[in-house]
């Protein structure tokens, strides 16, 4: 039997106020100051431009789950390939509170080290960002 992980209060402990002082805030103000899972963590570039963290636990347990995104000067938005600055599937997966914890504390140092910078990059290039779904369709079937 596997140990009941409480992954909110770890988050709200351990990485959520790393997250403030980077800058992210939660988006609707009415959310409180505490970060819960479905709640989108915001943030405003270095030339005003959107950017956005959507973190919780996957569906099927037992990992942990990122997206980050910014806004491009013509609306449209890049999404981070978070496997190529070290959060893989492996390294977001947990089984126990001490594993979760290792994997939030993973988290916050890559924010800081790499997933601000790629989020502030100006102008941003295409070399860390995850390829849209038709684009590896089209890689499988070629």
């Amino acid at each position: 039997m596997t140990e009941r992980v409480r992954l909110t209060p770890a988050v709200n402990r351990l990485l959520w106020p790393r997250l403030r002082l980077l800058g992210f805030r939660l988006q609707f103000p009415e959310d409180g100051d505490a970060w819960k899972e479905g709640r989108s963590i915001v943030r405003v570039g270095s030339h005003g431009r959107e950017q956005a963290l959507q973190m919780g636990r996957d569906k099927f347990g037992h990992l942990f789950g990122i997206n980050a995104a910014r806004q491009r000067s013509d609306g449209k938005y890049d999404y981070l390939d978070l496997r190529l600055v070290g959060l893989s599937r492996s390294e977001l997966s947990y089984r126990t509170q001490a594993e979760a914890e290792a994997v939030l504390e993973r988290i916050a140092n890559v924010v800081a080290t790499h997933v601000v910078p790629w989020l502030d990059e100006d102008p941003p290039t295409d070399a860390l960002c995850a390829k849209p779904w038709y684009e590896k369709q089209e890689a499988v079937e070629q």
